[in-house]
């Protein structure tokens, strides 16, 4: 059913409601009969046109706490595929959200959310080590945490994860 989805993705032919049924059947519906199908959401983002890619992350904004390692890994899945922006003082789609949980200073999310969001970000950061940009741009956003006092040991931790994907360098 994945290909069948992405095909009528790429053909253009995947509607907003089609789209919000998938949601409603699969996610939403908290059904743990359909626990196997969640993967199948994040596997037609690089295929969603920009319309229907807005639309689904509004739906991963729109998830609360207290939220479930399920949430962190549909959000991650999206983001995989989307989570660059040339804004320095923002992430993009998904990132932020993950970036978000992390960092959460409210109490609203459980600490194991919020290690298990870490490893997801640890995991993003070593396949995408090779987009100094990007690791640039956590670096800029995590120094402005610090600077701001603002969940510090969050941005610690996420700095030492920054660091740990940069590319090394040889020097000649």
């Amino acid at each position: 059913s994945d290909s069948i989805f992405a095909f009528v993705a790429v053909a253009d032919a995947l509607t907003k409601d089609v789209f919000d049924l998938l949601w409603e059947t699969t996610y939403a519906s908290k059904n743990p009969d359909f626990k196997g199908l969640y993967p199948m959401l994040t596997s037609l983002t690089p295929y969603l046109s920009e319309d229907l890619s807005l639309h689904f992350y509004q739906k991963l904004k729109g998830i609360k706490p207290p939220y479930t390692l399920t949430d962190v890994d549909l959000i991650q899945g999206f983001a995989k595929d989307k989570a660059f922006s040339e804004e320095i003082e923002t992430l993009a789609n998904g990132l932020d959200i993950i970036w978000s949980i992390i960092h959460d200073e409210t109490g609203e999310v459980a600490i194991e959310i919020r290690q298990y969001a870490g490893e997801s970000l640890s995991n993003f950061l070593s396949v995408n080590r090779s987009n100094e940009a990007l690791l640039l741009q956590m670096i800029h956003l995590d120094c402005i945490n610090l600077t701001e006092r603002r969940s510090e040991a969050a941005s610690m931790k996420v700095m030492r994860l920054i660091i740990e994907a940069l590319p090394v360098h040889q020097f000649r």
